[in-house]
């Protein structure tokens, strides 16, 4: 059974008759079978993440009702685009004055089930009861879509009775046994990781493995984790991959392999999904063919999982594992085309159809790789270029030229940080002109800080960072803008200690930021203490904080009594502004919880 193998379910598989049902499938059977069905039509949807099992116990929950006689029609909606249309309702109606319609992406059905409660429930002796399933993305972001102003319970009380969902977001004891159980009865291959073990081991593999997901995915996780040792998924994603050039030769851009390491690319970098016209527009077929050209042929494969609105990867340890195949050496695979193609797809809908929601994320794709967790001898040429091709298709938006510059440092470059990135792009910060948002300001300044100090100039360093704290950005001063900015003084004030000599200010402004930013109830309380660190190298004692007046001062003395800090580059000589030296923004917003502090 490809069931085991982490595949979508079909009625097959769960018409099994050795197949144990999860006490889930009890749960919703429970629930339809202590309802006085003929007094209010029911609502129940199973909720949960991607692999967590809404398919399976929700078609085994239907199957299990009919067995038992609590209704005596079920009609199961097999293809995305099936409208519960008027004419729909009344053919079922002809049928049976009672019944179930089961759908597993329901959020499709949102609208039709919203126009039916408004018009044939008001009818007597109509009794139509629904059995769905949905990601909760999926169904809050449909809800969203039609604008509903409160949750989708209160819109359709008291037409229906909407029951609370059956979540699965966690594996409990009972659900690992069971899936142990099955293992044993029903599928024909056991995996090598579980030969020769009782239920209980099996159970006990499938919970570890779950709580080792760390929360995404938890089932599935288990159900890969005691499937596949890493060299048999690899072996599995490889010959998943080589079939895939020659199965589907009719998709006239680019294959399905492409796309499914775009999808892992994703995954890894903690994105949702991939909207449906996106990947319509990187496989250069249309939107209405995504279906018998992608879903239909994939549907037994573990690694494609789709919704009304999106595709994604069914679990990032097989994501991880697809992107790790595609980079290594001896792969064919067209990682950095396909990712490239892909970004300027993205960029090339958002001028033409206007930058959505969710856009900015995926330019953001390189960038979110170097922070996955992979090695960044594996991932960063990849993720360094893809950065550059995101400022290419959006060089308007100031936030690809920050990730830029980040990627950059992270991959210990921040002197090819500054002329790639700032050399042209500070003089720009001021102009508004030049960037489709301004919100990303301050952390340009701060990035800017960030980068001329790694790179050893830690004057000029100093002066990026008291701008980002100044009158100068127009963006909004957060308290996140101003623990980095004030950390970034100091480590720059203590650089200058350490290797020219204390400039007047320098101990005060040690202690202030320390004091400030290392309080236990201290809103701008940064995640690494690493004041508490530079006062202990310096062999300076900690002090109470002794007000927004003192900490401006100190950081105007040192200012002051630096040497000409914007001439140590030649491109920052002409950026300074009176401005910078103005901190209102940091003033009013310290003041505000400055008693927390004291």
């Amino acid at each position: 059974m490809h069931f085991f193998d982490g595949a979508q379910p079909d009625w097959k598989d769960v018409c099994h008759p050795n197949l144990k049902a999860r006490p889930a499938v009890h749960k919703v059977v429970q629930e339809f079978s202590n309802r006085d069905l003929e007094d209010r039509s029911v609502l129940l949807r199973i909720a949960g993440a991607t692999g967590d099992g809404k398919s399976t116990v929700l078609m085994q929950a239907a199957v299990t009702l009919l067995k038992d006689g609590v209704f005596e029609t079920l009609y199961w909606r097999n293809r995305p685009d099936a409208r519960l249309t008027p004419d729909v309702i009344e053919a079922m109606q002809a049928r049976q004055s009672q019944f179930l319609i089961v759908s597993d992406e329901a959020e499709c059905l949102l609208s039709d089930i919203d126009e039916f409660a408004r018009t044939k429930l008001h009818e007597e002796d109509v009794f139509v009861h629904f059995l769905l399933a949905s990601r909760d993305v999926d169904w809050n972001a449909e809800r969203d879509r039609l604008r509903w102003k409160f949750s989708v319970s209160s819109r359709l009380e008291p037409s229906f009775r909407v029951l609370t969902p059956v979540n699965l977001r966690t594996v409990e004891p009972a659900d690992a046994r069971v899936l142990a159980e099955n293992w044993i009865n029903c599928s024909s291959s056991r995996p090598v990781l579980i030969r020769g073990k009782s239920v209980q081991e099996i159970a006990k593999n499938v919970l570890d493995a779950s709580s080792a997901s760390g929360g995404r995915q938890a089932f599935m996780g288990g159900v890969i984790s005691v499937r596949f040792d890493s060299e048999s998924l690899r072996s599995r994603l490889a010959s998943l991959v080589a079939k895939l050039d020659t199965i589907y030769p009719e998709l006239p851009k680019i294959t399905l392999a492409d796309f499914l390491v775009v999808l892992a690319a994703v995954d890894v970098s903690e994105i949702e999904g991939v909207p449906r016209d996106v990947v319509a527009q990187f496989l250069g077929i249309l939107e209405s063919e995504l279906r018998p050209k992608v879903e239909v042929p994939m549907k037994r494969e573990f690694f494609l999982g789709s919704s009304s609105s999106e595709f994604f990867s069914r679990h990032p340890m097989i994501s991880k594992a697809l992107l790790e195949l595609a980079l290594d050496d001896e792969s064919d695979l067209r990682v950095e085309t396909s990712l490239d193609k892909f970004l300027h797809d993205i960029g090339a809908m958002g001028e033409q159809f206007g930058f959505r929601d969710g856009f900015g994320r995926l330019l953001d794709l390189g960038h979110r790789l170097m922070r996955s967790g992979l090695s960044h001898d594996l991932i960063g040429p990849l993720a360094l270029q893809l950065c550059r091709t995101a400022c290419n298709v959006s060089h308007r938006h100031m936030g690809a030229w920050v990730a830029l510059s980040h990627t950059l440092r992270t991959l210990k470059k921040p002197a090819q940080a500054l002329t790639e990135v700032w050399e042209v792009r500070a003089a720009l910060l001021d102009d508004p002109s030049a960037w489709v948002e301004s919100q990303h300001t301050r952390s340009a300044w701060g990035e800017l800080a960030t980068a001329l100090s790694a790179a050893g100039h830690w004057a000029t360093a100093y002066w990026a960072a008291q701008v980002s704290l100044s009158d100068r950005p127009r963006s909004r001063l957060t308290p996140a803008n101003i623990t980095r900015a004030l950390h970034l003084l100091a480590y720059n004030a203590k650089l200058i200690y350490e290797n020219v000599g204390e400039f007047d200010g320098t101990v005060d402004l040690l202690a202030e930021v320390e004091a400030l930013t290392c309080a236990p109830r201290s809103p701008f309380l940064g995640e690494y203490l690493y004041p508490k660190q530079y006062l202990h190298d310096l062999n300076v004692e900690a002090r109470t904080f002794g007000g927004i007046d003192a900490l401006v001062a100190a950081i105007q003395r040192v200012a002051a009594s630096m040497p000409a800090p914007i001439t140590a580059l030649q491109w920052c000589s002409g950026l300074s502004r009176p401005e910078d030296n103005s901190l209102s923004p940091l003033i009013e917003q310290v003041r505000r919880y400055e008693h927390l502090v004291r």
